[in-house]
């Protein structure tokens, strides 16, 4: 049952990175419609991600980042999925 672990961490990972960036742009006292205008990525867009129901790319991570007024590694600092046994 290896993979069902692995499965549910990234799960897991992507539900904590949601939530993260929820609560920072909260925060930042943004709707996801202005962090929408902000980076030009859709507002629905940024609620599956919020929601975790969508993985969002590098690139994408970046562009949250910066319109968060944070860099890309503390946007994820301590998000990981562990490897192996």
């Amino acid at each position: 049952m290896q993979f069902m672990r692995n499965v549910n961490d990234m799960v897991d990972a992507r539900l904590t990175l949601g939530m993260r960036v929820k609560r920072l742009r909260y925060c930042c006292g943004l709707s996801q419609e202005q962090l929408s205008e902000i980076t030009g990525i859709h507002r629905s867009y940024i609620s599956r991600v919020e929601t975790g129901e969508s993985s969002p790319s590098f690139d994408v991570l970046v562009v949250l980042a910066q319109g968060l007024g944070i860099s890309p590694s503390e946007l994820v600092e301590g998000i990981g999925v562990p490897f192996g046994g």
